[in-house]
């Protein structure tokens, strides 16, 4: 196995995940590797499928697409995992394209299994559908509403740029469908996005979340600012190095904003920013 003895089939996903993005890093010495980030991914997956069914047996992609297959869920996420499965088991290399995809199916599966921002939203669509036939009271549906939303996910953002058909401002629970992403800046010199909490809060930790398919590189150094009112904004972090998950720390602040800045020349794209 990819990790040590006793670690969990969820760690041994997030483990195997890690690696296979390094692997497929296009931006890595001598470019990606895919039948090592193939080999990765399988782990990843096969992890995911154990923990997401509850299911010791699965041990090979083939019985996790199998676990998979018996899931309860729509139509479109039981072919993407499929496809991804499909691409997983090949005896021929795929491309890097296939493996893309996959990687990001993979990392679905993981974040339900870990349940994370996916298993959530997935609620919460159920719960709509639910409330809408036996709810009558507009006051219990807002009150669920914000029970299944984590309350980041309704603060605004704002862009410096965006890249193709990606917008400038949005709410941080929307997510472009190709990559995962809540916003993709054009290359520029010091590119950023502005997070307004809508009134000031007490903020005591943010959680950055990189890309997951490529170019973890991108956008650094990073540094995190936070604002109140007045928006006179205070270095609280900088990252230098590429990363998947970066939690800055600093003491608890009255915040109104939370930015994030890159220095020099560069394109800046997160999949996820958590405020707490």
């Amino acid at each position: 196995m990819l990790a040590p003895d006793g670690e969990s089939p969820r760690g041994n996903g997030e483990r195997a995940l890690k690696l296979a993005g390094r692997a497929l890093d296009p931006n890595a010495p001598g470019g990606p590797a895919r039948a090592l980030g193939q080999r990765w991914l399988r782990e990843a997956f096969v992890a995911g499928a154990r923990v997401l069914c509850r299911d010791a047996t699965v041990d090979s992609v083939e019985t996790a697409a199998r676990a998979l297959a018996g899931a309860p869920v729509p139509g479109r996420t039981r072919r993407r995992r499929a496809e991804a499965a499909s691409t997983l088991g090949q005896s021929s290399l795929p491309d890097r394209a296939a493996l893309t995809v996959a990687e990001l199916e993979v990392t679905r599966v993981l974040d339900e299994a870990n349940g994370t921002r996916r298993i959530e939203h997935a609620g919460k669509r159920a719960f709509w559908t639910i409330a809408a036939l036996v709810a009558s009271a507009a006051a219990a549906l807002i009150l669920a509403d914000r029970a299944l939303y984590p309350p980041w996910e309704n603060y605004r953002w704002s862009a410096s740029s965006a890249w193709g058909e990606y917008a400038t401002s949005g709410r941080l629970a929307d997510h472009d469908g190709s990559f995962d992403l809540v916003f993709h800046t054009k290359e520029e010199v010091d590119p950023w996005v502005v997070v307004d909490l809508r009134s000031t809060r007490t903020v005591s930790e943010v959680t950055v979340v990189n890309r997951a398919d490529c170019c973890r590189d991108r956008g650094l150094p990073l540094v995190m600012e936070l604002a109140g009112e007045d928006e006179r904004f205070v270095e609280v972090g900088v990252r230098t190095v590429p990363f998947d998950t970066w939690h800055p720390t600093f003491p608890p602040r009255k915040v109104r904003y939370v930015r994030l800045r890159a220095k020099g020349k560069t394109v800046l794209h997160l999949r996820d920013i958590q405020i707490r």
